[in-house]
């Protein structure tokens, strides 16, 4: 996916990766669960296997900090509050993908 080109992305593109696909996933993960069908279900399963790689070929990198570590800390309140909403099972289900990456770093 990235093949050794992470040392060329800036933290900021990175978060703006990280945030692009979070809302992504979000938008269709809620189409599912409102419509339990269409292009929806797609746009979430895809938003996740992309974060899935991306957050492995980070893992050697400062930048999987931001990535994986940014999001899970500033949306854990999103899940102390209401895990039973749309919101709180999307962002469960993407942090799942995030940890299911299969790295090291990522199952600590």
């Amino acid at each position: 996916l990235l093949h050794n080109r992470s040392s060329s992305l800036s933290p900021e593109s990175v978060r703006e990766i990280s945030n692009a696909l979070m809302a992504a996933h979000s938008e269709g993960a809620s189409g599912v669960v409102l419509r339990k069908t269409g292009p929806q279900k797609a746009l979430a399963d895809t938003c996740r296997t992309l974060a899935s790689k991306v957050a492995v070929e980070l893992e050697a990198s400062d930048l999987w900090d931001i990535f994986v570590r940014e999001p899970i800390e500033n949306d854990s309140v999103i899940l102390a509050n209401s895990p039973q909403s749309i919101k709180g099972r999307s962002t469960i289900a993407y942090f799942a993908c995030l940890a299911a990456s299969g790295g090291h770093r990522s199952l600590q």
